[in-house]
């Protein structure tokens, strides 16, 4: 039997068997799962990057964590050039080294890959607007819309997200016929997703419905938007192959 590569779309949340051919993007919702309940609909859970199981604070930017580590909520940022001094300087002069494009390009995509988690594992505590405006800055369609439409289908059921995840990023080798890296306009990253602490759960009763398994093998497909950002197009579960 050959193997198929499923991408995440809406016909899996409504019980369907969906491969990647005319599929129309779903951001998650093609993992495996466990159904933790005993006439559980099928909707598989999402991923997430270490987050709090608190609704997030509208008034703080969104900041992934990997691995329980925290990202720093300050950056350093040079002061402009009018604001230093004009005394010689004790700092040691330094030597300009040429830029590494690729290199820059899979620094830029990871900060992406890990706001997108951040954003979407959020989402059923966020507004519909609210979500719209945070997707926006990380994600084009069709995945962009499918996580519009997520939040719908988990508003109307009652559902929302829980827990958190980890991520093993990888750049090389092939993931069936997604060849890792950065070419051009395009990019696939490969990601052995932890989810087994994530899952879905009811709002009302706050049992559990849903949750992941430790690996999912997962490859996020990356392309430029109109100002040359890089945005997060598709997801693809493999689930024929091991991570």
């Amino acid at each position: 039997m050959s193997r198929t590569v499923r991408a995440v779309c809406l016909g899996v949340i409504l019980g369907a068997t969906v491969t990647v051919s005319g599929c129309v993007a779903d951001p998650v919702r093609g993992s495996r799962v466990e159904d933790l309940t005993s006439a559980g609909t099928g909707a598989p859970p999402g991923s997430v990057v270490e987050t709090s199981e608190e609704p997030p604070d509208p008034t703080v930017s969104l900041r992934p964590t990997v691995a329980g580590v925290s990202t720093p909520t300050t950056l350093s940022v040079p002061p402009p050039s009018g604001s230093m001094s004009s005394s010689p300087s004790s700092a040691p002069a330094t030597t300009h080294r040429p830029s590494d494009p690729e290199a820059e390009a899979k620094r830029e995509i990871e900060k992406v890959w890990l706001q997108y988690w951040r954003i979407y594992t959020t989402s059923t505590a966020m507004t519909q607007e609210d979500l719209k405006a945070a997707i926006g800055t990380v994600a084009v369609d069709p995945i962009r819309t499918d996580v519009i439409k997520e939040w719908g289908y988990f508003r109307d059921r009652g559902l929302e997200n829980y827990g958190t995840v980890r991520h093993h990023i990888a750049w090389s080798g092939k993931r069936e016929r997604f060849a890792l890296g950065v070419v051009k306009g395009a990019a696939y990253i490969g990601d052995c997703l932890d989810e087994s602490s994530f899952g879905s759960r009811y709002v009302s009763t706050m049992k559990k419905r849903t949750k992941g398994f430790e690996k999912e093998l997962v490859v996020g497909e990356f392309t430029r938007d109109s100002i040359g950002s890089w945005k997060i197009r598709q997801l693809y579960y493999l689930t024929s192959t091991a991570c």
